[in-house]
């Protein structure tokens, strides 16, 4: 599906910044099967830097208008 839709932004013209989360932790299959109360807060503001650091990127870019960002994502 995030493939059918990166497509879609593209042909319109949209930049798109695609973050994983998991491969550069070398994390491939996801953090599901290590989430429990003891977890929950670490992943869950892992994942908010990293939206932060993603703005910061394309605030940062040329040909990017900081006020037209919008975030898209996948569970």
């Amino acid at each position: 599906m995030q493939k059918t839709v990166i497509d879609h932004l593209l042909a319109r013209g949209v930049a798109v910044l695609m973050v994983d989360p998991f491969t550069p932790r070398n994390e491939p299959e996801g953090i599901c099967a290590n989430l429990n109360g003891d977890t929950f807060v670490k992943y869950a503001t892992r994942g908010g830097n990293d939206v932060a650091a993603a703005l910061k990127v394309l605030k940062a870019t040329l040909g990017v208008d900081p006020n037209r960002i919008f975030l898209q994502g996948y569970s």
